[in-house]
């Protein structure tokens, strides 16, 4: 399955994961859920899939696959965030969203999670 808003749905309903590109980023809330699932912890889950719906509204309207690339070069684990036509590059405003994004992923993980 790859819809990130509906990872913990397709659990319950039997699937086994999720395939995911945000999950390179954001791997504390995939996996954060799949081992509260797999221990019995719904409200856990809930809780981590609650993250990742959130996660998912923030990225929304921003090419996926550049801001996969901007994230991780962000992160110092690629040194290139370029992508070949027919991707685009991203703007100054979705490369600001994109860092507040992730200073907001390390806020949760260090506080909340």
């Amino acid at each position: 399955m790859g819809c990130d808003s509906l990872f913990l749905q397709c659990l319950a309903a039997g699937g086994a994961g999720t395939v995911s590109g945000p999950a390179q980023i954001f791997h504390k809330y995939f996996v954060g859920l799949y081992e509260a699932w797999i221990k019995g912890d719904m409200e856990k889950a809930c809780l981590y899939q609650s993250y990742i719906v959130k996660t998912d509204r923030q990225l929304a309207g921003i090419p996926s696959i550049p801001a996969i690339k901007a994230m991780l070069k962000m992160l110092g684990i690629i040194d290139s965030d370029v992508c070949r036509k027919p991707l685009r590059a991203l703007s100054k405003d979705e490369y600001k969203r994109l860092e507040h994004i992730l200073e907001e992923y390390k806020k949760t993980i260090e506080t909340e999670i």
